[in-house]
């Protein structure tokens, strides 16, 4: 197996390379290198969590109302954390993804409402 294809296959188990395209997206390239996606640091858009093809993260210049953005190859969506776990957007997402992304935002909520705390009050927010 070549480096590359080695390559693409732990970033696909990693959530980074959509399972369609097998093509990078232009924020997971940068973010895989550490490196300023559209001129901001990474840390504006941290990562929370990876899983089956999901990416949970927070935009640091939003909103101060908790929620957390999901992505998948297929879509993405928004979700309020408080008072509960709750749809707030879905740009394109399938009912069956979005509630799947829903009842893994349910599952992981105490991890993502410490990691909401942790991101915004090293932020004064």
């Amino acid at each position: 197996m070549g480096r590359a294809l080695a390559w693409q296959q732990s970033q696909r188990a990693q959530g980074v390379v959509g399972s369609r395209s097998g093509i990078l997206s232009h924020h997971a390239r940068y973010a895989a290198r550490g490196q300023r996606v559209f001129g901001y640091p990474q840390v504006v858009s941290p990562t929370i969590l990876r899983i089956r093809g999901f990416r949970f993260y927070f935009f640091s210049r939003e909103e101060t109302r908790a929620h957390v953005h999901v992505q998948h190859a297929q879509g993405e969506a928004k979700f309020w954390l408080e008072p509960e776990i709750a749809v707030a957007h879905n740009y394109g997402l399938s009912v069956t993804r979005l509630s799947t992304a829903q009842r893994l935002a349910e599952e992981h909520q105490d991890e993502i409402r410490a990691a909401w705390k942790t991101h915004f009050d090293r932020r004064g927010q």
